[in-house]
C-alpha cells in the first residue's frame, strides 16, 4: 500500500516537472501595464487605438511578437497577437490604464 502511494505521488511529481519545462518563447502578459502610462496604470486621458497599438508593439518589441486585428470601442480594446504568422495569444487592453491580460 505505502509503496503504491510513493510511485504514484513519483509519478506525478515527475509529470509536473516535465509539463512545466516545456513551455519555449516569449511569454505573453498576465496582468502587465505598457511604458506609456505610469508605473501604477494611470494614463492622463485615454489612448487612441493607434497609441494602443504603439505601446502594445512596443512592449513586445523584440520578442518576436507583433500586434494584429484590433476590435473594440470604448475604454478595452482586444488585441490579436502575432508570432510566426499565426496568433499566439489575445489581449484586453485598458486604453485607461495601460492595463494587459491575456484572455486565453
Amino acid at each position: 500500500m505505502t509503496r503504491t502511494i510513493i510511485i504514484i505521488l513519483l509519478t506525478v511529481l515527475l509529470v509536473s516537472v516535465v509539463a512545466y519545462a516545456e513551455h519555449r518563447g516569449p511569454k505573453t502578459p498576465y496582468g502587465d501595464f505598457c511604458s506609456k502610462c505610469s508605473k501604477y496604470g494611470v494614463c492622463q486621458d485615454f489612448m487612441s487605438v493607434d497609441e494602443s497599438r504603439e505601446a502594445v508593439d512596443g512592449y513586445f518589441d523584440g520578442k518576436g511578437i507583433h500586434v494584429g486585428h484590433i476590435r473594440g470601442k470604448g475604454r478595452f480594446l482586444k488585441i490579436e497577437l502575432i508570432r510566426d504568422k499565426e496568433v499566439h495569444d489575445v489581449i484586453l487592453f485598458d486604453r485607461k490604464t495601460g492595463r494587459m491580460r491575456s484572455i486565453y
